[in-house]
């Protein structure tokens, strides 16, 4: 009967490798160690380090092996599911799967990532080699979108048409630092398109209108203004700033200006929440927490400040 599987024949061989030495060596083994001279013993022992060096060889062999396969299938495992590739636009970073914010593996633009969920606002779940990781929304993009974008390069030549001649201008990338509208007309201050903290632009000139500084920059192969406040080269905008911006951002956008500010200030009152609490005081040392029946009342501990959160609302404090 031919067996339905069959393994490739390297496989066979390298068990046949494996098995033989084990035979031998349980032959060894068996023979009356008291009936034997030192001499014969020390041969004996000789022969079995040998072949403890020949197999330990082996192994180093077939777990270099089950590393490939294991690449291989997760490489093969990513390519099946297309729909759900993500490319890192950007040299970036994943992060530890609990999207703590703590760097495990720097990769180039252009790594492929496989989506796996939502993790919050500011970080997906991702697959990389096999393992999990959490990746930041910015950084990345689906692979469909990644390779219709046209990616702007360290300088680009800059054609404008003036009048009746030709200018050709260097244009640098810019990054925006802030939400910011754009304008297509420098007369019109209307914003004609909203774009986010880190949108990378092709910085030209700026241009005086009225008194006022504006910048023609090129976003998406068209011409746009933008107040110069907002801008800032690409060579000067680090990964630190960019996440600071990000935070900032998000705590504005999500608690209004107001509250934001005294956050910003390290500031606490009365009524605000946790949420608040951390992202102004950050994570507490310690925090002592007592249940009842109808409540939770916790002392959150900062050296040597107390801060008391009653159902998630903080309602006192103590220097």
């Amino acid at each position: 009967m031919i067996s339905i599987f069959e393994p490739p024949l390297e496989h066979i061989a390298m068990k046949k490798s494996i098995i033989l030495p084990i035979i031998f060596i349980t032959v060894l083994l068996s023979v009356d160690s008291f009936s034997q001279t030192s001499e014969s013993l020390q041969i004996n022992i000789d022969s079995l380090e040998t072949y403890k060096t020949s197999l330990l060889k082996k192994i180093d062999m077939i777990e270099t092996e089950i590393d490939n396969l294991k690449i291989l299938k997760n490489e093969q495992w990513v390519n099946e599911q297309s729909s759900q590739i993500y490319v890192f636009h950007k040299d970036g970073f994943l992060y530890d799967k609990e999207g703590s914010n703590t760097e495990v593996k720097k990769v180039k633009k252009g790594t492929k990532v496989l989506f796996v969920n939502d993790l919050d606002i500011f970080f997906y779940v991702v697959s990389y080699n096999g393992s999990v990781f959490t990746a930041k929304k910015r950084w990345v993009m689906l692979q469909t979108e990644f390779q219709s974008k046209k990616l702007i390069s360290d300088s680009i030549e800059y054609i404008a048409q003036q009048e009746d001649s030709i200018a050709i201008i260097m244009a640098e990338p810019y990054i925006f630092i802030s939400k910011a509208g754009i304008y297509k007309s420098s007369d019109d201050w209307k914003p004609f398109i909203e774009v986010d903290i880190g949108t990378e632009v092709l910085f030209v000139k700026n241009t005086t209108i009225r008194g006022y500084t504006n910048c023609l920059i090129i976003y998406k192969d068209e011409q746009y203004y933008c107040n110069e406040n907002n801008l800032i080269s690409s060579k000067d905008f680090s990964k630190e700033i960019e996440d600071k911006l990000w935070r900032e951002q998000f705590i504005i956008d999500t608690y209004g200006n107001e509250i934001a500010q005294k956050i910003f200030a390290h500031k606490i009152w009365i009524g605000m929440t946790k949420e608040m609490m951390k992202l102004s005081w950050g994570v507490p040392d310690d925090i002592n927490r007592t249940v009842t029946a109808n409540s939770t009342s916790e002392q959150w501990i900062y050296g040597n400040q107390y801060v008391y959160v009653d159902d998630g609302i903080v309602t006192a404090w103590q220097d």
